[in-house]
């Protein structure tokens, strides 16, 4: 196994000092969104572990790889009550405040929000999903796709995760139409990443990429099965 995948085993089993350190190795072996990804990891791991000052240096580095997860931070509930009233916390979110507020204003509000409550619905079976209640969830999945819908329609999306979250919203359909919505939208997320990758010397995201390949790994199998 990858020192991801260790990690997220070693969640699973609440081994948390473990877990924080694997995710840490993971993090070396990465860069962009996927080092934040796993900094966030490790950060959640440590403060589990009640090693605040490494979670509070694992979130700010994660802030730094992608700017993103200054947005996933600053909106953990967990992770804001609690740091609550530390002051080293309270020095970094005013550090990281002008990359969030960046970040937040070059995305659609709305279509972050669904994705937001997109990935909430799916934290109790974050590796095992059948701890999911779908009777719930999947009504819930519908009204998002059709949303999702409705804001590409209107010209809602524009920026990269703006595709990349409509992206993972619509690969958590059921059918071939939805993951060929996904292939299409992360595919179209990935190529406007590489177009800014060239102007700005960046690698491109592979989280986005990941979620390219899920898709279409999806419609595949799909079919094979038909």
């Amino acid at each position: 196994m990858t020192p991801a995948q260790s990690a997220d085993v070693a969640y699973d089993e609440e081994r948390y000092a473990d877990c924080a350190h694997l995710y840490a190795q993971a993090s070396e072996l990465a860069s962009g969104r996927a080092r934040a990804s796993f900094l966030y990891g490790a950060g959640s791991c440590e403060l589990r572990t009640g090693q605040r000052v490494k979670a509070i240096d694992a979130f700010r580095k994660a802030a730094s790889s992608h700017i993103s997860y200054c947005d996933d931070i600053v909106n953990d509930a967990r992770i804001q009550r609690d740091l609550a009233g530390d002051p080293q916390w309270t020095a970094a979110m005013v550090a990281i405040k002008p990359s969030c507020e960046s970040y937040t204003a070059s995305i659609q509000a709305e279509l972050r929000e669904i994705y937001r409550a997109d990935q909430d619905d799916r934290k109790a079976g974050a590796h095992d999903y059948d701890k999911i209640d779908w009777s719930v969830v999947t009504p819930r999945d519908e009204a998002r796709r059709e949303r999702v819908k409705q804001l590409e329609a209107a010209g809602q999306l524009r920026s990269a995760d703006d595709f990349y979250h409509a992206a993972m919203i619509m690969q958590h359909g059921d059918n071939e139409a939805s993951y060929g919505e996904a292939f299409r939208l992360s595919s179209h997320a990935v190529s406007l990443v590489r177009r800014s990758s060239k102007r700005a010397g960046s690698p491109p995201r592979r989280k986005i990429a990941t979620t390219c390949r899920a898709a279409k790994r999806n419609s595949t199998a799909r079919k094979s099965s038909a």
